[in-house]
């Protein structure tokens, strides 16, 4: 069973996944051969961000539904706005507001089509981490 502390580790976790990510200079990414667009990488790695925030706001802090949503997507834009300008300090990468409108995009329609899932399947809108089975 997921913990306040694990479902608060979570994303605290990936964000230094996507920090160590934006490190890599903008060479050698290219040499990796990823060609999927960036703008659609940073509009998936900030889904993933705010479904990470939202369960950690709606199953370890019991935030209400609605407040949970925001909060999460306001964490993640600003971390992309972080995101951005840290990448201003690496080799071969350029801070771009392409990336961080597709950050914001990325984590808001995530969370909107959750929200829509669970709220059809009659769930209250939180992710489960984990198993609740006990042995």
């Amino acid at each position: 069973m997921w913990s306040r502390v694990g479902y608060t580790l979570l994303p605290i976790g990936y964000m230094g996944l996507l920090y160590y990510l934006s490190s890599i200079p903008g060479g050698e990414i290219e040499e990796i051969g990823i060609r999927i667009p960036d703008y659609l990488l940073h509009a998936a790695a900030y889904a993933v961000l705010a479904l990470l925030l939202h369960a950690a706001l709606r199953r370890a802090w019991q935030a209400p539904p609605r407040t949970a949503w925001w909060i999460a997507w306001m964490v993640a834009v600003v971390y992309g706005v972080t995101d951005e300008y840290h990448q201003s300090f690496v080799p071969g990468r350029d801070p771009s507001l392409k990336d961080l409108v597709a950050d914001a995009l990325g984590a808001a329609m995530a969370l909107s089509l959750w929200t829509r899932w669970a709220n059809r399947h009659g769930r209250q809108p939180q992710l489960r981490l984990g198993s609740r089975r006990r042995p």
